[in-house]
């Protein structure tokens, strides 16, 4: 499955998920009340744990 999104500095990307990424991403989404594509702009926003 492949994502397009708008990145936090107004890039535009494609994102390769896995079937399971996928799932993940969307159930993330749900929970949050976003569309998949909001959610990876929203996360991109957040800092990489590490």
């Amino acid at each position: 499955m492949h994502l397009k999104w708008i990145d936090r500095d107004g890039t535009a990307r494609l994102t390769a998920l896995t079937t399971a990424e996928a799932s993940r991403v969307n159930t993330l989404a749900r929970a949050a009340g976003l569309a998949p594509e909001a959610f990876l702009r929203a996360a991109a926003h957040r800092p990489a744990a590490g």
